[in-house]
């Protein structure tokens, strides 16, 4: 950990900071499967399902952004590569 002005102690940053790179690993995962999603969409009605899993990636990165910049405020590293993201996301693949 980084040494910063916070109050917290170091255990409870650590800490807090291992939730948000998990956190931001489902993050980028759901990116990532909204993006799969909204390419390989076929059929009619396909123009409003684009806008929603656009809409939903959007969100997704933005979290995902926050996430991070959360992490480093807390004297971590924000751990947000894809090798890593895949190891240690909440979400289940889509198929």
């Amino acid at each position: 950990m980084i040494a910063t002005h916070n109050s917290l102690s170091e255990a409870i940053r650590s800490a807090s900071a291992s939730l948000l790179n998990k956190a931001l690993s489902t993050a980028i995962d759901l990116h990532g499967q909204m993006k799969h999603a909204h390419w390989n969409l076929r059929g009619p009605g396909v123009t409003a399902a684009h806008r929603l899993f656009d809409d939903a990636a959007a969100l997704a990165y933005e979290q995902s952004d926050a996430l991070a910049e959360r992490a480093g405020a807390l004297g971590s590293e924000a751990v947000g590569t894809i090798q890593v993201a895949a190891k240690s996301t909440a979400c289940h693949p889509i198929h």
